[in-house]
Protein backbone atom coordinates (compact mmCIF):
# COMPACT_ATOMS: atom_id res chain seq x y z
CA UNK A 1 0.00 0.00 0.00
CA UNK A 2 1.31 3.67 -1.00
CA UNK A 3 -0.14 6.81 0.08
CA UNK A 4 1.10 9.34 -1.93
CA UNK A 5 3.34 11.85 -0.54
CA UNK A 6 2.71 14.77 -2.42
CA UNK A 7 1.69 17.61 0.42
CA UNK A 8 4.44 16.41 2.35
CA UNK A 9 2.10 17.10 5.87
CA UNK A 10 4.13 14.86 7.56
CA UNK A 11 7.43 15.35 6.98
CA UNK A 12 6.92 19.32 7.43
CA UNK A 13 9.12 20.74 9.76
CA UNK A 14 7.21 22.23 12.52
CA UNK A 15 9.75 25.50 12.46
CA UNK A 16 7.99 26.14 9.40
CA UNK A 17 4.27 26.06 11.23
CA UNK A 18 3.27 29.60 9.96
CA UNK A 19 -0.61 30.50 9.76
CA UNK A 20 0.02 30.97 5.93
CA UNK A 21 2.19 28.25 5.60
CA UNK A 22 -0.23 25.52 7.24
CA UNK A 23 -2.91 26.50 5.58
CA UNK A 24 -0.66 26.78 2.19
CA UNK A 25 -0.02 22.82 3.28
CA UNK A 26 -4.05 22.35 3.63
CA UNK A 27 -4.72 23.92 0.59
CA UNK A 28 -2.55 21.13 -0.99
CA UNK A 29 -4.01 18.16 0.57
CA UNK A 30 -7.45 19.78 -0.49
CA UNK A 31 -6.41 19.26 -4.19
CA UNK A 32 -4.79 15.99 -3.68
CA UNK A 33 -7.36 14.55 -2.19
CA UNK A 34 -10.16 15.60 -5.01
CA UNK A 35 -8.18 14.56 -7.48
CA UNK A 36 -8.11 11.11 -5.78
CA UNK A 37 -11.77 11.38 -6.13
CA UNK A 38 -12.11 11.59 -9.14
CA UNK A 39 -13.31 15.76 -9.12
CA UNK A 40 -11.42 16.85 -12.46
CA UNK A 41 -12.83 20.66 -12.83
CA UNK A 42 -10.13 22.99 -11.26
CA UNK A 43 -12.31 25.61 -11.03
CA UNK A 44 -14.93 23.07 -8.76
CA UNK A 45 -12.18 21.92 -6.61
CA UNK A 46 -11.02 25.75 -6.11
CA UNK A 47 -14.62 26.74 -5.35
CA UNK A 48 -15.14 24.62 -2.48
CA UNK A 49 -11.75 24.67 -1.24
CA UNK A 50 -12.69 28.62 -0.92
CA UNK A 51 -15.82 27.87 1.00
CA UNK A 52 -13.70 26.09 3.88
CA UNK A 53 -11.10 28.54 3.85
CA UNK A 54 -14.03 31.12 4.32
CA UNK A 55 -15.56 28.92 7.08
CA UNK A 56 -12.35 27.76 9.15
CA UNK A 57 -10.71 31.18 9.09
CA UNK A 58 -13.77 33.59 10.07
CA UNK A 59 -11.73 36.01 11.91
CA UNK A 60 -13.96 37.44 14.63
CA UNK A 61 -15.32 33.94 15.44
CA UNK A 62 -12.79 31.47 14.44
CA UNK A 63 -9.95 31.03 17.21
CA UNK A 64 -9.48 27.14 17.81
CA UNK A 65 -12.00 25.35 15.17
CA UNK A 66 -9.25 27.21 11.85
CA UNK A 67 -7.56 25.60 9.12
CA UNK A 68 -5.03 25.06 11.47
CA UNK A 69 -6.75 22.55 13.39
CA UNK A 70 -6.63 21.02 9.70
CA UNK A 71 -3.21 21.23 9.16
CA UNK A 72 -2.41 19.45 12.74
CA UNK A 73 -5.67 16.81 12.13
CA UNK A 74 -4.22 16.18 8.31
CA UNK A 75 -0.84 15.41 9.89
CA UNK A 76 -2.07 13.22 12.12
CA UNK A 77 -3.64 11.08 9.37
CA UNK A 78 -0.71 11.35 6.82
CA UNK A 79 1.77 10.24 9.91
CA UNK A 80 -0.44 6.92 11.25
CA UNK A 81 -0.78 5.92 7.38
CA UNK A 82 2.04 6.06 6.22
CA UNK A 83 3.61 4.34 9.31
CA UNK A 84 1.46 1.43 8.90
CA UNK A 85 2.40 1.08 5.32
CA UNK A 86 6.16 1.10 6.22
CA UNK A 87 5.33 -1.90 8.95
CA UNK A 88 3.81 -3.84 5.82
CA UNK A 89 0.29 -2.69 6.51
CA UNK A 90 -0.78 -4.69 9.50
CA UNK A 91 -3.79 -2.67 10.16
CA UNK A 92 -5.18 -3.68 6.33
CA UNK A 93 -5.90 -0.14 5.66
CA UNK A 94 -6.45 1.26 2.43
CA UNK A 95 -6.56 3.94 0.09
CA UNK A 96 -9.97 4.45 0.76
CA UNK A 97 -9.88 4.32 4.26
CA UNK A 98 -7.08 7.45 3.79
CA UNK A 99 -10.14 9.02 1.46
CA UNK A 100 -12.88 8.63 3.70
CA UNK A 101 -10.83 9.77 7.20
CA UNK A 102 -9.66 12.84 5.39
CA UNK A 103 -12.90 14.06 4.03
CA UNK A 104 -14.43 14.01 7.69
CA UNK A 105 -11.16 15.81 8.37
CA UNK A 106 -12.08 18.78 6.12
CA UNK A 107 -15.41 18.64 7.02
CA UNK A 108 -16.24 18.17 10.44
CA UNK A 109 -16.04 21.43 11.65
CA UNK A 110 -17.26 23.36 8.71
CA UNK A 111 -19.86 25.01 10.64
CA UNK A 112 -19.19 25.82 14.03
CA UNK A 113 -20.47 28.45 16.37
CA UNK A 114 -20.69 28.33 19.73
CA UNK A 115 -24.15 29.39 19.83
CA UNK A 116 -25.83 26.55 17.65
CA UNK A 117 -26.23 23.35 19.08
CA UNK A 118 -26.28 21.36 15.72
CA UNK A 119 -22.72 22.10 13.74
CA UNK A 120 -22.39 18.60 13.47
CA UNK A 121 -25.41 17.90 11.11
CA UNK A 122 -24.86 20.95 9.65
CA UNK A 123 -21.67 20.29 8.84
CA UNK A 124 -22.49 16.79 7.50
CA UNK A 125 -25.47 18.87 5.55
CA UNK A 126 -22.66 20.96 3.96
CA UNK A 127 -20.41 17.91 2.93
CA UNK A 128 -23.68 15.99 1.53
CA UNK A 129 -24.37 19.42 -0.76
CA UNK A 130 -20.18 18.89 -1.84
CA UNK A 131 -21.26 15.35 -3.06
CA UNK A 132 -24.43 16.27 -4.93
CA UNK A 133 -22.72 18.74 -6.51
CA UNK A 134 -19.10 17.64 -7.50
CA UNK A 135 -20.88 13.64 -7.73
CA UNK A 136 -16.81 12.30 -7.20
CA UNK A 137 -16.22 9.52 -9.37
CA UNK A 138 -14.12 7.17 -6.93
CA UNK A 139 -17.00 7.64 -3.89
CA UNK A 140 -19.58 5.22 -3.21
CA UNK A 141 -22.24 5.58 -1.78
CA UNK A 142 -21.54 3.44 1.57
CA UNK A 143 -18.39 6.06 1.77
CA UNK A 144 -20.21 8.88 1.99
CA UNK A 145 -22.66 7.57 4.33
CA UNK A 146 -19.50 6.47 6.96
CA UNK A 147 -18.34 10.02 6.30
CA UNK A 148 -21.13 11.29 7.45
CA UNK A 149 -21.46 9.22 10.24
CA UNK A 150 -17.69 10.27 11.49
CA UNK A 151 -18.71 13.58 10.90
CA UNK A 152 -21.67 13.41 13.08
CA UNK A 153 -20.50 11.39 15.83
CA UNK A 154 -17.98 14.23 16.64
CA UNK A 155 -20.84 16.00 18.28
CA UNK A 156 -20.00 13.49 21.79
CA UNK A 157 -16.86 11.66 21.26
CA UNK A 158 -17.84 9.52 24.47
CA UNK A 159 -20.62 7.34 23.49
CA UNK A 160 -19.78 5.63 20.21
CA UNK A 161 -18.03 1.99 21.66
CA UNK A 162 -20.75 0.48 19.95
CA UNK A 163 -20.11 1.56 16.31
CA UNK A 164 -16.94 -1.01 16.35
CA UNK A 165 -15.33 0.87 13.58
CA UNK A 166 -11.77 1.03 13.98
CA UNK A 167 -11.25 3.70 11.20
CA UNK A 168 -14.00 5.81 13.31
CA UNK A 169 -11.95 5.43 16.28
CA UNK A 170 -8.66 6.53 14.82
CA UNK A 171 -10.63 9.87 13.43
CA UNK A 172 -11.76 10.30 16.90
CA UNK A 173 -9.04 9.92 18.69
CA UNK A 174 -7.13 12.54 16.22
CA UNK A 175 -9.65 14.89 17.07
CA UNK A 176 -9.20 15.10 20.53
CA UNK A 177 -5.27 14.27 20.71
CA UNK A 178 -5.54 18.08 21.62
CA UNK A 179 -6.24 17.64 25.18
CA UNK A 180 -2.42 15.50 25.42
CA UNK A 181 -0.82 18.99 24.47
CA UNK A 182 2.01 18.65 27.41
CA UNK A 183 5.05 21.86 26.44
CA UNK A 184 5.37 25.19 27.09
CA UNK A 185 3.68 27.82 24.70
CA UNK A 186 6.95 29.33 23.42
CA UNK A 187 8.10 25.46 22.15
CA UNK A 188 7.48 24.40 18.54
CA UNK A 189 6.18 21.48 19.47
CA UNK A 190 2.88 20.51 21.31
CA UNK A 191 3.42 17.05 22.63
CA UNK A 192 6.52 15.30 24.34
CA UNK A 193 6.82 11.26 24.41
CA UNK A 194 7.22 11.35 28.30
CA UNK A 195 4.59 12.10 30.87
CA UNK A 196 4.58 15.92 31.59
CA UNK A 197 3.59 16.39 35.79
CA UNK A 198 2.85 20.45 35.99
CA UNK A 199 5.26 21.64 38.69
CA UNK A 200 2.66 24.91 39.40
CA UNK A 201 -0.51 26.63 38.21
CA UNK A 202 1.80 29.24 36.54
CA UNK A 203 3.75 26.93 34.66
CA UNK A 204 0.42 25.05 33.63
CA UNK A 205 -1.07 28.96 32.18
CA UNK A 206 1.82 28.86 30.33
CA UNK A 207 1.71 25.72 28.17
CA UNK A 208 0.46 25.16 24.83
CA UNK A 209 -2.71 23.18 26.09
CA UNK A 210 -3.19 26.61 27.62
CA UNK A 211 -2.26 29.05 25.10
CA UNK A 212 -3.06 27.30 21.75
CA UNK A 213 -6.33 25.63 22.88
CA UNK A 214 -8.16 26.22 25.96
CA UNK A 215 -7.56 30.37 25.35
CA UNK A 216 -8.72 30.02 22.34
CA UNK A 217 -11.52 27.86 22.71
CA UNK A 218 -12.71 30.63 25.26
CA UNK A 219 -12.25 32.91 22.63
CA UNK A 220 -15.07 31.21 20.79
CA UNK A 221 -17.25 31.30 23.85
CA UNK A 222 -16.71 35.00 23.49
CA UNK A 223 -20.69 35.81 24.35
CA UNK A 224 -20.50 34.18 27.26
CA UNK A 225 -18.89 35.46 30.72
CA UNK A 226 -15.93 34.42 32.56
CA UNK A 227 -17.92 32.39 35.21
CA UNK A 228 -20.55 31.27 32.18
CA UNK A 229 -17.49 29.95 30.81
CA UNK A 230 -16.09 28.28 33.48
CA UNK A 231 -19.28 26.69 34.62
CA UNK A 232 -19.88 25.01 31.07
CA UNK A 233 -16.53 24.16 30.55
CA UNK A 234 -16.29 22.44 33.80
CA UNK A 235 -19.44 20.34 33.26
CA UNK A 236 -17.01 19.66 30.04
CA UNK A 237 -14.28 18.73 32.09
CA UNK A 238 -16.19 16.62 34.78
CA UNK A 239 -18.20 14.36 32.13
CA UNK A 240 -15.02 13.57 30.41
CA UNK A 241 -13.02 13.05 33.92
CA UNK A 242 -15.75 10.44 34.43
CA UNK A 243 -15.78 8.47 31.59
CA UNK A 244 -11.57 8.18 31.42
CA UNK A 245 -11.74 4.57 29.87
CA UNK A 246 -13.77 6.18 26.56
CA UNK A 247 -11.53 9.60 26.68
CA UNK A 248 -9.44 7.71 23.80
CA UNK A 249 -10.35 4.58 21.71
CA UNK A 250 -7.34 2.85 20.00
CA UNK A 251 -4.87 1.58 21.81
CA UNK A 252 -1.81 3.26 20.52
CA UNK A 253 -3.64 7.03 21.61
CA UNK A 254 -4.46 5.31 25.00
CA UNK A 255 -0.83 4.71 25.58
CA UNK A 256 0.35 7.37 24.22
CA UNK A 257 -2.14 10.24 25.12
CA UNK A 258 -4.43 9.26 28.00
CA UNK A 259 -2.45 9.73 31.17
CA UNK A 260 -1.35 13.47 29.75
CA UNK A 261 -4.93 13.96 28.47
CA UNK A 262 -6.40 13.41 32.18
CA UNK A 263 -3.48 15.46 33.99
CA UNK A 264 -4.38 18.02 31.78
CA UNK A 265 -7.45 18.35 32.52
CA UNK A 266 -7.98 17.82 36.28
CA UNK A 267 -5.63 21.12 36.11
CA UNK A 268 -7.23 22.60 33.97
CA UNK A 269 -10.73 21.75 36.27
CA UNK A 270 -9.02 23.01 39.30
CA UNK A 271 -8.61 26.21 38.15
CA UNK A 272 -12.14 26.96 37.53
CA UNK A 273 -13.04 25.03 41.00
CA UNK A 274 -10.21 27.70 42.49
CA UNK A 275 -10.79 30.82 40.78
CA UNK A 276 -14.75 30.53 39.17
CA UNK A 277 -14.05 33.83 37.68
CA UNK A 278 -10.94 33.11 35.82
CA UNK A 279 -10.25 34.87 32.66
CA UNK A 280 -8.67 32.20 30.65
CA UNK A 281 -8.33 34.37 27.31
CA UNK A 282 -6.04 37.02 28.63
CA UNK A 283 -3.04 37.97 26.39
CA UNK A 284 -1.29 35.36 24.69
CA UNK A 285 1.20 36.10 22.81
Amino acid sequence: MFFPPSSSLSSTSQSSESPNFMTSMVEREWFDLCSQIGIREFSTISKWWKHIREEYDQPNSRFYHTTTHLFHLLSQCRDFFEKDARFGGSKQLSMTDFIIIRLAIFFHDIIYDAKRKDNEEASARVFMKFVNETRPEMLRNEDVQRIVMFIECTANHLSHKDKKDQLLFTFLDFDLAVLAMNTPKQEIHFFKDILVEWKNKEEFLDSSFMKHYVENVRKEYGHLSDQEFAKGRSAFLRKMLDNPDQLFYTTEAKEKLEKQALMNLKMELSLYEQEPTIDTSTNSE
